[in-house]
């Protein structure tokens, strides 16, 4: 029975050339899920599992203080906060330092949209709260819709809990500018392949705005990251391109991409731009200043077991010092780690392919100071200004 079944499937493609062609471009044009119950469920069950983490901050019980949300983020936001209330735009802050030019130090916030859904009506704290859970909670959302393209309801739910929950995540949940840009990686990632496979442009439109709001975020590091992760992939889709047409459609896409959101962003970037050059950074930075945060290899238990090493609620403060600790936290766990490899095996898919090989390069640069990479990275433009190299663990 296989082998006449075998045979009429020959047959078939033999009569058929289109659809052979269509068989074996089926590994980068994937085939539509249709979307139905299971991902109500599935989103249900994402945001069940948020609230329950986050239930004390939910309920206003607890608040988030702690580390740089004392000494940055919540000082920022409270101004901000008054300031739009008192329907003005201030963008220098009088209380901080001898005056601060807050709106070009970006960290506020000024334009990102959960600012004026939360910040516009409820006490600081309590937006605070909501700011950074819903970051959270849209970073699992948008890995949802983007992985739906190529797997079920329980596949995209397992990594967009993967993704959300990950030790990048947890570890800067003080950093919430940078919260608020993980949201839009997902986002992006998804327009770019809009394009790709359906050749609309919508999604242009739709990942040059994630990309400045990435910027409004207030962390330009996060979007340099993001930029580079979208340019990596654009070389590898085109170096897959069989015909001159499709490798410059893919480099374009990215380019055009990339440039619509860098141009609607101006009005943020611009002035943070002059205040960079203003700052010790703008001869870049020196190489013990730059590889500093650097992941070291002695870390690897801790991908399987976040306390490996203790933590600092059971006083074990080994990593202060060499370590900046929170950014060290890379941990995925023995089960997300599983996953990862099973998915890698997968490799000859050019879609599977390319997150296998940004993974090796990104693990790479983690390394900072234990590769050769950054000997010279600090001569680079822009990039030449970034520092704690463990960050690249969000590629």
């Amino acid at each position: 029975m296989a082998a006449e079944i075998e045979v009429t499937l020959m047959n078939t493609l033999l009569d058929n050339p289109a659809s052979a062609r269509s068989s074996r471009a089926s590994a980068w044009t994937p085939a539509p899920f249709a979307w139905g119950r299971a991902d109500l469920w599935a989103l249900l069950f994402w945001t069940f599992a948020v609230v329950v983490v986050f239930r004390d901050a939910i309920l206003f019980g607890k608040a988030l203080f702690y580390f740089d949300i004392t000494e940055i983020n919540y000082p920022y936001r409270d101004f901000l906060a008054n300031e739009i209330r008192a329907g003005r735009f201030s963008r220098w802050h009088p209380g901080l330092y001898c005056g601060l030019p807050l709106f070009s130090e970006s960290q506020a916030g000024y334009f990102h949209p959960l600012k004026y859904l939360f910040l516009t009506w409820m006490e600081t704290w309590r937006a605070f709260n909501f700011d950074t859970i819903g970051s959270v909670w849209l970073t699992g959302l948008g890995t949802y819709v983007w992985l739906r393209r190529r797997a079920g309801a329980i596949g995209s739910l397992t990594g967009a809990a993967v993704f959300a929950t990950s030790g990048y995540v947890w570890g800067h949940l003080i950093h919430t500018s940078m919260l608020n840009a993980l949201v839009s990686v997902p986002i992006i990632f998804w327009a770019i392949e809009d394009v790709w496979e359906t050749g609309r442009r919508r999604g242009l439109a739709i990942g040059a705005i994630a990309f400045a709001i990435q910027v409004f975020a207030g962390h330009l590091q996060d979007a340099l990251l993001t930029a580079g992760a979208v340019v990596f992939y654009a070389i590898d889709r085109a170096a897959i391109e069989k015909s001159g047409r499709g490798r410059l459609r893919a480099l374009g896409t990215a380019f055009l991409l990339l440039t619509a959101g860098v141009l609607a962003a101006g009005v943020q970037w611009l002035p943070s731009k002059e205040l960079l050059d203003r700052s010790p950074r703008a001869g870049g930075l020196t190489w013990e200043d730059q590889i500093f945060g650097s992941w070291s290899p002695e870390l690897a238990p801790t991908l399987l077991l976040r306390e490996a090493y203790g933590s600092r609620a059971r006083d074990t403060d080994w990593l202060d010092g060499f370590y900046p600790y929170h950014e060290m936290n890379c941990y995925m766990g023995v089960v997300g780690l599983a996953l990862a490899i099973l998915g890698a095996s997968a490799y000859r898919d050019r879609w599977a392919g390319f997150w296998v090989l940004i993974v090796i390069v990104g693990f790479a640069l983690m390394l900072g100071r234990y590769t050769i990479l950054f000997d010279t990275i600090r001569y680079l433009p822009v990039i030449g200004s970034m520092r704690i190299p463990v960050r690249f663990h969000l590629w």
